[in-house]
């Protein structure tokens, strides 16, 4: 069985924010995003800011960035080793 995960968009970021902050529980919220508990917590650890607030725009800028610096990354180490394959290929 193949299990696709799908990114948090902006909307859902807003209302994690606005029900966060009407101090309603991480679970409920997954229930309402039809998310899981855990998704919710990650989300909020890996964007705080000051480990305290957690900013919409903020949250999705750090996203953008990891989407794009996981792009750019090398899949042969070093730089002879691409040229190996280069070179083979």
């Amino acid at each position: 069985m193949v299990i696709h995960y799908f990114h948090l968009n902006k909307t859902e970021r807003t209302l994690i924010k606005d029900w966060k902050n009407r101090g309603i529980s991480l679970r409920e919220i997954g229930r309402r995003l039809n998310r899981s508990h855990t998704t919710i917590s990650r989300e909020l650890r890996r964007n705080l800011w000051c480990g305290r607030h957690y900013y919409i725009r903020g949250a999705q800028e750090i996203y953008e960035h990891r989407l794009k610096r996981r792009a750019q990354r090398y899949r042969l180490k070093t730089e002879s080793i691409r040229r190996f394959v280069h070179i083979k290929s």
